[in-house]
């Protein structure tokens, strides 16, 4: 894809009206040999794809850009490896994914971060969800102001996660999913623990 080497860890969301994102990893074309993050964009329903649009410019390994998506608002969160351990950061676009900026560590009080789970809701409140690794915890950051400041980031619910790897080395991440109820505006948070012993889907909710 557009000059690309090597990419990984895609995702894609509709902001409605035929208007669809697809972000990812990719070194080599416009990122050259580091990790970038980057986000596409379709009018037409993903029929076609514009150019890449750089979210991340750094020498910093750049890793999981999940995003999510309301109208032209796009909401990207990413684990920065430029810091050790790595910081969970936010970049938003309010043009139709035609820029990023706004690009800012949620990551303070945390230890550090990975999977960061981005969620506009309906009103247009800006949520991140991550886990801790360090304090084994999923963390909450949101901003009332399209992504522009972001309140002081805490601690929500204890987590108990699964081995990283499995017998017969199969890989296991623990990273949390989140989404807003668009009736109610109800926040739900899902990850995979194994607090009562067998491995479980977990949730926790905010009215």
């Amino acid at each position: 894809i557009a000059g690309h080497t090597t990419l990984s860890d895609p995702a894609v969301k509709t902001g409605g009206n035929g208007l669809w994102f697809f972000s990812y990893i990719a070194s080599g074309g416009p990122g050259g040999s580091d990790w970038e993050v980057f986000v596409r964009r379709s009018t037409n329903a993903g029929a076609t794809w514009g150019a890449p649009v750089a979210v991340t410019n750094d020498t910093n390994f750049d890793d999981k850009p999940y995003m999510d998506a309301r109208g032209t608002e796009v909401l990207v969160g990413y684990a920065d490896f430029g810091f050790s351990p790595a910081k969970v950061r936010a970049a938003r676009s309010t043009d139709g994914g035609l820029s990023f900026g706004s690009d800012v560590v949620l990551a303070n009080n945390s230890v550090g971060g990975n999977g960061a789970c981005p969620v506009i809701d309906a009103s247009g409140i800006y949520y991140m969800f991550w886990r801790d690794s360090f304090q084994e915890s999923l963390w909450v950051s949101r901003s009332t102001n399209q992504g522009a400041s972001w309140s002081a980031d805490r601690g929500i619910v204890d987590m108990n996660p699964l081995p990283s790897t499995l017998p017969g080395g199969f890989r296991m991440v623990n990273l949390p999913s989140a989404a807003a109820d668009p009736a109610t505006g109800d926040l739900i948070v899902v990850w995979n623990d194994q607090r009562f012993w067998n491995p479980d889907i977990l949730s926790i909710r905010s009215t």
